[in-house]
């Protein structure tokens, strides 16, 4: 009966080192990629989240999944496909170098409930979010303060207005939502 039982411990153990330490090692990194002249390029991953400035029009926010050497790269419901082997990731058509990691502490309740959030977009001017429990608001978009719901899992935030979703994530003291890079202010 110890043999089973020590095979049994073994066996979920391998499990858990071959996919939590996949895993865990994006969570909470920095990368970058050097284009040769058309921009440097980022991605820092949260623990379920990353955020990147890969796609023109802003800061893009979206979910990954880690599966042995691949990963599945997920921004408003469309998937990228990447692949981090060794020391090297290669997404978006570019290959990241990993430059280190970020302060991303794990949270309790609701890190964004009764805050206010302010993105400066460098002469187009100064954007506002403002959360309460579950709702939030904003001036991001043309014609005037748009108002919707949120919620949280892990890093990852989900912004609905009129049934529509966009998907944010807060990753260290962080706000990334709808192209745009926030700071907290209240």
């Amino acid at each position: 009966m110890r043999k089973i039982s020590l095979f049994v411990f073994i066996w979920i153990f391998s499990i858990f080192l071959v996919y939590g330490q996949s895993t865990s090692s994006l969570a909470n990194t920095k990368w970058q990629y050097d284009s040769g002249g058309y921009g440097i390029y980022d991605i820092i991953f949260g623990r379920t989240s990353f955020i990147t400035n890969m796609f023109a029009g802003g800061v893009q926010a979206g979910t990954y999944r880690l599966s042995g050497e691949n990963i599945i790269f997920v921004i408003n419901g469309r998937e990228w496909q990447g692949a981090l082997i060794g020391s090297t990731l290669t997404a978006f058509q570019g290959t990241f170098r990993r430059i280190g990691n970020i302060d991303n502490p794990v949270r309790s309740g609701n890190p964004l409930a009764n805050t206010r959030w302010q993105y400066d977009s460098g002469g187009y001017g100064i954007y506002d979010i403002t959360f309460g429990q579950t709702n939030f608001t904003t001036d991001m978009f043309a014609g005037g303060v748009r108002a919707g719901t949120y919620r949280i899992s892990s890093d990852a935030v989900i912004f609905v207005i009129n049934g529509q979703e966009w998907q944010g994530a807060l990753i260290g003291n962080t706000l990334t939502a709808f192209q745009g890079t926030f700071r907290r202010i209240e």
